[in-house]
């Protein structure tokens, strides 16, 4: 049986199990605006979004592939 990892929250000052939700961000990459949908982590207790450094890896990756995406189209 393996067990969730818990993440810090700031909020509760505390270590806390986590759900993921989908969320539609706009992020400056370089010189251009980029939208991308980005997973993200929050506390299961307060609801305060925790940081997830394979999510915060995942948004990059994702940013920067929009951003050649657009690139390519101008």
């Amino acid at each position: 049986m393996s067990q969730q990892e818990k993440y810090f929250c700031d909020k509760c000052d505390n270590y806390c199990n986590v759900e993921y939700g989908t969320r539609v961000s706009d992020i400056q990459f370089k010189e251009q605006m980029v939208t991308i949908d980005e997973r993200y982590a929050f506390c299961t207790k307060c609801g305060s979004e925790v940081y997830d450094e394979n999510l915060g890896n995942e948004t990059l990756i994702k940013a920067s592939a929009r951003y050649h995406e657009i690139m390519l189209l101008i």
